[in-house]
């Protein structure tokens, strides 16, 4: 028997043995009568917060089946739906129609998504403006009849977090908006003192670092630049607050990359109000909770 299968051989019966080991703790403790019994009940103390029932003891849910409760299941088993409104351009009539008609069609609840996406670009001002009055007082009477139809009707309303996506709102400032990284990259020659400017600022200054250069790219500049991951450096250090890069790098050709983080601009997709709206800087919670103590 070659080298590579004795090894194969030893792993496959240590696995085994692993195996039995972690079956043999599980039976154990199924026959621990304050643990309950099977995986489930042995998983049980760490997984089940506190307060929460007891596993049943064969792991299974003790329920009955109900024949009549399977052709006609309750609300909290039906599925929900999406339902896009055209910004606002929904008339009370129309919402309490379409909430009796997801009802009768045995629907559970609807999650309310107001957007301007695909909507034709050459309709009348009077219905532009009705599509773009989101988060306005109308907006709300309009929601108001829904929740109030939904509330008749037996069935749930969720809200998306604001009009379109991702979540923004008129409460995220600019400043307070997606961030992006963007770059400057240059190259120097090493082996005497470098003075470059790194400007103008493209927002607030991340990192420089600089790399030898391997092998350039090909004449025009297209193509990749290889660089050496033996011969990186951190140059935050040799920049003044004037962007200003001095440096003196070893001898050979060295890529220079300076990186910014700013606000990107972006805002959600066809918002549906005149006011603007930036999405929230997701990694930042104090702003995305204001986004939504503006929201709800």
């Amino acid at each position: 028997m070659t080298r590579a299968r004795t090894i194969a051989v030893a792993l496959g019966i240590a696995a085994l043995a692993l195996a039995a080991y972690l079956l043999q703790s599980f039976w154990a403790a199924g026959d621990d009568p304050s643990r309950g019994s099977g995986i489930l009940a042995y998983l049980a103390d760490e997984a089940a917060p506190p307060g929460s029932p007891a596993a049943p003891a064969n792991g299974t849910p003790q329920e009955s089946f109900d024949a009549d409760s399977f052709r006609n299941p309750g609300v909290s088993f039906r599925p929900w739906t999406r339902w896009w409104w055209p910004g606002n351009d929904v008339e009370p009539a129309e919402l309490r129609r379409e909430i009796e008609m997801f009802a009768s069609k045995r629907f559970g609840g609807v999650e309310i998504q107001s957007f301007g996406f695909g909507l034709p670009r050459d309709l009348p001002p009077d219905q532009i403006a009705r599509i773009l009055s989101f988060d306005s007082e109308r907006y709300y009477r309009n929601l108001r009849v829904a929740l109030e139809a939904a509330r008749q009707a037996g069935i749930g309303v969720d809200l998306t977090a604001g009009a379109s996506w991702p979540t923004g709102s008129p409460a995220v400032e600019l400043a307070d908006g997606l961030l992006g990284l963007t770059h400057r990259a240059l190259r120097v020659e090493g082996g005497g003192e470098v003075r470059v400017s790194l400007g103008p600022s493209q927002g607030d200054l991340v990192a420089v670092v600089g790399a030898r250069v391997l092998a350039a790219e090909r004449a025009g500049g297209a193509g990749p630049v290889e660089l050496d991951p033996a011969n990186l450096r951190v140059l935050d250090g040799f920049v003044d607050e004037d962007l200003e890069l001095v440096w003196t790098p070893p001898s050979g050709r060295w890529q220079i990359v300076a990186l910014w983080s700013a606000p990107t601009g972006q805002t959600p997709i066809a918002y549906p109000a005149k006011r603007a709206a930036y999405i929230v800087n997701h990694f930042d919670r104090n702003r995305v909770r204001a986004n939504y103590d503006y929201l709800f």
